[in-house]
């Protein structure tokens, strides 16, 4: 009662009684009848429509700029089978229908069906305009950026004066933050858990092709290896099928088909069945995990055991199964079939090809539990706890990303150290599947500890008792507050989400949140968004726009410089605080190539927000040296973002809200202080985590006789006694011709400072002194002078620092066994690794001690081609090095006022850095030193100097 109605004119001549009827049952006190026809209708459903609503918002055009423009919004409740009468009379007399609908044109086409019995012509468009011309996408999805951009356009001209000029400044808003968008440095993709079997089981022999389907192993559609990928997708149930009818019309005899267990007993079996009666050559392969993992690791419903599986695969006429396992003892007393064979985790290729290559359908059974749902159960006591775990060691370890590329595995982490980038086991994440020992590196070790125990407990933070001053908020919304947060799925982003919101629901602010995952829970990229509207005014219900966004909470700087995200910010509104520890990709750990630095991503962000509000923290680095827990990361920053003054809530109700999660509170509660700690005294806690950090003897401000014995130490000091070398240079070289000593002796290691030291001559000779060349060759030679070979592999593993290293990674360690293949026995045709227990000692003190046997007649190793490549490399090195500086600008002219142009001391630093790619072991190195020596020729043939003498490439004998 009360209210006042509008209703169209048409509408009231065509249902007078009935409108009439309405008016006197509801006590309506007026009712108006609106203009005899509106010029155009907007017709969407579902969530098309909100994204219509919020773009208009956007645009700043109002129900009544729209009903005075003649502009009606329709709202399709039920779009098959869409009411045809409904429509005509929706439409009323508009002259154009314009159609907002993600993907295809379905609702369109029945609009433009329902009209068609009008009488007269209604101009329809919606997947294309009116001249043909592509409107709204049918590919990917839409959002109120995207309808705004189309749709504004369309109704500008209709509206008034001030609603037309608020429309054209918004559109130019939007084409200002497209134009601004840059090409992302790296694109997170979603990837497998760590030590997840699908990493194995979705392995191909060289030459296969493969198929997917809906399941966590559809993930390989966006993994590019070719040992991995898959080039198409099925719907669930269809596994296999489209093979049958497709196989007669191509040449390729052969494919493979993926499919999880719970997908095989909930609908694809019977399209094995098929496939035998079809008589198709196919191999089906099944990781049997156990559980649906991808929708929350329910049991497959009507599961069967392998050994039933397979039983029944034999009776179906399937030519062979192969039963790929870890544990093949399980299997000793099972009844298998004929048909059945058995076979070790490490064949699983060879397997693969046989299967092929017997025609037919076969079948390959990848036994192996889900690496998340084993955790689980062991966190809840279900299952025993880990008591075997992998360690690398660093030191041994080239950084070159072979067991990256073999395991698939997440956990595998880079790290930058005084050697150059090096591999680590992320130890939070890690689920003990112990796939990475497959990489061809000898610095992988397992250390069993004693039972109950395992990873070395973190000293927690004294942050209680800190003084942390409340800080000045320096945002004071008029209106709605936008907070964007672009993270890593599987990291808590979407519960720090909820966290906030409801922090700020508590100090009184109204609020929207919405969050964006897809398959974000696998290592993938993940947004959240929070619109806060303070108290008293008026609640703005709306996602992030483009260039709206005012706090930019980047809890991953992969997934914050997507242009999609980037997109939010402008420089002129929008703080930020960033992560500066991000997760890696899945393809940055296939492929060390792949590997922005964090001071890029980082420069990236603040490329597109206020430089002077950006606030970086390292935020996993400090989760997991304070806490030894990856997970606080994202509260940390939040702690940070609180302390530096953008977020407008009291730190008592973040408290409460992390409390009322119920989920590690204090543990959470001290993250949250200490990205607080962070802020206020960032010296402070740098001191603390530098006092938590492992020593590193080759980074900056190592201890002093960190590396070598007193003797050695005295040695290496006499060498570098009176050489003329700047500061940086000589932090360089000190601990790497110690280094050396330790490796082959005083004699060597002379020649190693005895050249650098002539670098450093010749570059000052030529105005280089701060070019860094100098540094860079005692980096570059150290590398190429203290190759691996098992002289150095066995030091390496005697040295102090390792046992140090194990003791203070694990609790309780009782026993490590190292991972290697002896080139001896791979000759011998070993095609795996072995394991070297404790036993094996007295082995590399022997070894140890043979090295000064080391590239001499009497060196039983020395004879091998990559033993003779890796000595060859050192001589090649010094040539190169010095040709070119040979090369530059009056060299060998007496006149050392000639200094080098810029450009050739670049190209001078690049030959200098030639072998910090040269990295691995065995082939992937042999390939690799092919790279860096074309390079190499390249880069001497572009220099200034017209001198050009040969490159020693390949001597065959031991220099020194």
């Amino acid at each position: 009662p009360g209210r006042n109605v509008e209703i169209e004119r048409h509408l009231y001549e065509e249902r007078h009684a009935a409108v009439t009827e309405y008016v006197r049952a509801n006590g309506i006190d007026r009712l108006e009848v609106g203009s005899e026809r509106d010029r155009v209708c907007v017709v969407s459903a579902g969530k098309s429509y909100a994204d219509v609503r919020e773009a208009l918002a956007g645009l700043r055009v109002g129900d009544e700029a729209l009903r005075r423009a003649g502009i009606r919004l329709v709202h399709v409740g039920l779009v098959y089978p869409l009411d045809a009468a409904s429509v005509r009379g929706l439409v009323g007399g508009a002259e154009r229908v314009i159609v907002v609908e993600e993907k295809r044109g379905f609702l369109e086409d029945q609009v433009r069906a329902a009209l068609l019995d009008l009488g007269r012509p209604v101009e329809v468009v919606g997947k294309r305009d009116a001249s043909g011309r592509p409107l709204f996408p049918v590919q990917g999805g839409m959002d109120p950026d995207a309808v705004a951009e189309r749709l504004g356009p369309l109704l500008v001209g209709l509206l008034g004066e001030p609603e037309r000029a608020a429309v054209e400044r918004r559109l130019e808003e939007l084409a200002h933050a497209r134009r601004r968008a840059d090409s992302p440095l790296v694109v997170r993709t979603p990837n497998y858990c760590s030590g997840c079997p699908h990493s194995t089981s979705t392995r191909l022999a060289p030459g296969q092709v493969a198929w997917g389907s809906p399941g966590c192993h559809s993930f390989a559609s966006v993994i590019e290896q070719p040992e991995r990928h898959i080039e198409a997708m099925t719907q669930l149930g269809g596994e296999g099928l489209p093979w049958i009818g497709l196989s007669p019309f191509t040449d390729r005899r052969h494919i493979v088909q993926n499919v999880g267990d719970g997908s095989l007993f909930h609908s694809s079996y019977l399209n094995i069945r098929f496939c035998v009666a079809a008589g198709v050559d196919i191999t089906f392969k099944v990781l049997f995990n156990g559980f649906v993992a991808n929708t929350g690791a329910q049991e497959a419903v009507g599961g069967k055991s392998v050994v039933d599986l397979a039983r029944l695969l034999a009776l179906e006429g399937v030519t062979r199964v192969a039963v790929v396992t870890k544990t093949p003892r399980t299997y000793r007393r099972a009844r298998l079939p004929g048909s059945v064979t058995l076979h070790p985790v490490s064949d699983i290729e060879r397997v693969g090809a046989e299967l092929a290559a017997l025609g037919g359908v076969t079948v390959l059974v990848y036994d192996e539990t889900c690496a998340n749902e084993r955790r689980r159960r062991q966190k809840r006591g279900l299952l025993a706890p880990p008591d075997r775990f992998v360690l690398i060691n660093e030191r041994v370890c080239e950084g070159c990303g072979d067991c990256g590329r073999v395991s698939n595995c997440m956990s595998l982490e880079e790290v930058e150290t005084g050697l150059g980038p090096k591999t680590r086991i992320h130890a939070s994440s890690c689920n003990q599947d112990f796939s990475c020992l497959a990489g061809n590196c000898p610095a992988f070790a397992t250390v069993r500890t004693a039972t109950g125990t395992g990873y070395a407990p973190r000293r927690a933070p004294e942050l209680d008792g800190l003084e942390l001053p409340e800080p000045a908020v320096k945002v004071r919304p008029e209106g709605p507050y936008r907070v964007v947060i672009p993270g890593v799925g599987g990291t808590g982003v979407i519960t720090i989400n909820a966290v906030l919101a409801t922090a700020f629901a508590h100090d009184g602010w109204q609020l929207w949140s919405y969050d964006q995952t897809g398959a974000a829970q696998k290592w993938g990229p993940v947004l959240s968004s929070l619109v806060l509207t303070p108290p008293g005014h008026p609640f703005v219900h709306r996602g992030s726009p483009a260039g709206r966004a005012d706090l930019y909470l980047a809890f991953d700087p992969v997934s914050a410089t997507a242009p999609a995200n980037l997109e939010r910010c402008d420089p002129a509104r929008t703080a930020a605080v960033v992560n500066t520890t991000p997760f890696a990709t899945g393809e940055m750990v296939r492929d060390v190539a792949v590997r922005p630095s964090k001071d890029a991503l980082v420069a990236a962000i603040g490329r597109r927000v206020d430089e002077r509000r950006l606030v970086p923290v390292a935020a996993r680095q400090l989760a997991e040296a304070f806490l030894g827990n990856h997970q606080m990361a994202n509260v940390v920053a939040v702690g940070a973002a609180y302390q530096a003054g953008m977020l407008p809530v009291r730190a008592e109700s973040i408290e409460a809200a992390l409390g009322l999660n119920g989920v590690a509170v204090e543990e959470n509660r001290r993250a949250f202080r200490l990205g607080r700690w962070w802020v206020h005294d960032p010296a402070a806690v740098s001191a603390a985590l530098a006092d938590r950090m492992p020593s590193d003897p080759f980074g900056p401000g190592a201890p002093p006789g960190a590396l070598g014995s007193r003797h050695q130490q005295r040695q290496a000091a006499s060498l570098l006694a009176g050489v003329d070398l700047d500061d940086a240079t000589r932090a360089v070289v000190e601990p790497r011709a110690l280094d050396l000593v330790g490796y082959q002796g005083p004699r060597w290691a002379s020649r190693y400072v005895d050249f650098v030291a002539g670098v450093a001559e010749r570059t000052r000779t030529h105005g280089l002194a701060d070019s860094g060349v100098a540094a860079a060759v005692a980096v570059s030679l150290h590398k190429l002078m203290s190759y691996k070979d098992e002289y150095e592999v066995a030091r390496l593993y005697r040295d102090p620092s390792w046992k140090r290293h194990v003791s203070s990674t694990f609790e309780t360690p009782v026993s490590v066994s190292l991972h290697l293949h002896p080139p001896v026995l791979r000759r011998l045709g070993l095609r795996r690794k072995i394991a070297l227990g404790p036993w094996s000692a007295p082995a590399l003190a022997l070894l140890t001690r043979m090295r000064v046997v080391r590239g001499t007649p009497f060196d039983p190793f020395g004879a091998t081609p990559h033993r003779r490549e890796e000595r060859a490399l050192i001589s090649w090195y010094r040539e190169l090095v010095s040709d070119a500086l040979e090369r530059l600008p009056g060299a060998g002219s007496g006149d050392p006022g000639l200094d080098a142009p810029s450009a050739d001391a670049a190209v001078l630093l690049e030959i200098a850095r030639l072998p910090e790619a040269i990295r691995g072991y065995d082939d992937l190195k042999h390939s690799r030193a092919e790279t860096a020596r074309h390079r190499g020729a390249e880069l001497l043939g572009s220099l200034a100097s017209a001198a050009r003498r040969p490159v020693a490439t390949r001597p065959d004998r031991w220099e020194g």
